[in-house]
């Protein structure tokens, strides 16, 4: 993986160095499953499922920011924006980029969300994001 892009991200304030923590990391990485299996429930309104989509992605990309022991410092956005360097997800990095602005939209102007193919797209790449999680080494 990439450390030198995440520490030239310490440099310019963006993250922060951290002792990575086996707690830490399991608990958001079972929440972040746990979300996921939520917003496969078909009987949830699509806002809502989107909202658990959201909310898995910025626990798993978290999970996988702080396994390199780094934190995103006061922007939730950072955690996609590195998904390239933490767990060289390119594609998914851009999605959840986006899924952060429509987040955004929705909950500060008002916007309804009612993309079904977005949705699905969003589930696969969070789903990306956990295997991927998945073949990291434990924390000590």
């Amino acid at each position: 993986m990439t450390s030198d892009q995440l520490e030239n991200l310490v440099e310019i304030w963006n993250l922060e160095r951290i002792n990575p923590s086996k707690m830490e990391f399991d608990t958001l990485v079972n929440r972040g499953e746990c979300l996921l299996l939520d917003a496969r429930n078909e009987s949830i309104s699509i806002d809502g499922r989107f909202s658990l989509v959201y909310r898995a992605a910025h626990c798993l990309c978290t999970a996988a920011l702080r396994w390199h022991g780094y934190k995103a410092r006061g922007n939730r956005f950072s955690v996609f924006q590195v998904l390239t360097h933490t767990l060289e997800l390119t594609e998914e990095a851009v999605l959840l980029s986006d899924a952060h602005r429509r987040r955004n939209r929705m909950d500060y102007e008002g916007d309804p969300f009612d993309d079904q193919r977005f949705l699905e797209s969003m589930i696969e790449a969070v789903q990306e994001v956990l295997d991927k999680i998945r073949l990291l080494d434990p924390i000590s």
